[in-house]
Order: structure tokens, then C-alpha cells, then sequence
């Protein structure tokens, strides 16, 4: 699973502070028995999240690359590269589509821009997730209200 910038930064916040119920499983007599614990201080946060690859469109127009482009920029693009990148900017799959080509020196170049700037936004999001975290203990020592971050803040 990846996902493109706008989805992350969208969704993680909302699935950083989501729970999962602890549950137990009997397998006793052949038979599967599940039990979901309602006590939500044994709920868990789900796993691995944040180090989800984060997807970024590198365009190309002529002989350069551009990030983030336009609508109008997107017509012109004679290429586009799909760079999916780990926070460490370890590159986990890359995607090209558009008609034009890309030479060998220019792809290597947009997929070291792409996993560069998936890796800083995987770090930028994860410092405002902390910040909102710390915000949100303090408020509730001191019974004030913080600004949340996400969609569903």
C-alpha cells in the first residue's frame, strides 16, 4: 500500500490516533472463539502507519522535472514519473506514464527529487503529529482546547 501526498497528509493523522480493540482468539475444540475486550485502555494503536511509502509525481517538461505542477503544467509534460518513497527516501517503487521518454541521467535525477521530497514531507508530517500530540497532552492538563491537524480534525 502507498499513497499519493494529499492522501497522507489527510488520512495519517486520523489512523496515527485510531485504536484497535484488543482481541482474543480461542481455538479450543477445532472451534475459533473471539472475544473483542471493550476496555479501551487495552485498545492498541495500528502499527506502522508512518512508515508507509508516500507517493510523489515528478513531471517532466522538455529537459527539466517539476514537483507539485499546475493543471496547465500537466498538459505539457511530455512524461510523468510516479516516485514512491519510504521516510528514509529509500525509494519503494517508481511508475512512468505519459507518452514522451525519459532519459536514463534525467530518471535518476527525478527519482532522487521525488524520494527527497516524499522523505521530507514523511518527516514534516510526522513533526506536526508530534506537536499535536504534545499540544493535546497539555491541554488536557490544563482543560484547553488545541487546533487539529487532518481532515477529520
Amino acid at each position: 500500500m502507498a499513497w499519493n501526498d494529499r492522501d497522507k497528509i489527510g488520512t495519517q493523522p486520523v489512523l496515527d490516533k485510531t485504536l484497535v480493540a484488543h482481541t482474543l482468539v480461542d481455538l479450543a475444540d477445532g472451534e475459533q472463539d473471539f472475544e473483542v475486550v471493550d476496555d479501551p485502555a487495552a485498545a492498541k494503536p495500528i502499527a506502522g502507519i508512518a512508515d508507509l511509502p508516500l507517493c510523489v509525481t515528478v513531471n517532466k517538461i522538455g529537459t527539466r522535472h517539476i514537483l507539485d505542477a499546475t493543471l496547465l503544467e500537466e498538459q505539457v509534460a511530455s512524461a510523468r514519473l510516479f516516485v514512491f518513497a519510504n521516510p528514509d527516501a529509500s525509494v519503494a517503487h517508481v511508475q512512468k506514464s505519459g507518452s514522451g521518454g525519459i532519459e536514463p541521467s534525467l530518471l535518476r535525477e527525478m527519482t532522487r527529487t521525488g524520494a527527497s521530497m516524499a522523505s521530507l514531507l514523511h518527516h514534516r508530517l510526522a513533526e506536526m503529529l508530534k506537536l499535536e500530540a504534545e499540544q493535546a497532552d497539555l491541554a488536557k492538563k490544563t482543560g484547553t482546547q488545541v487546533k487539529k491537524w487532518g481532515f477529520f480534525a
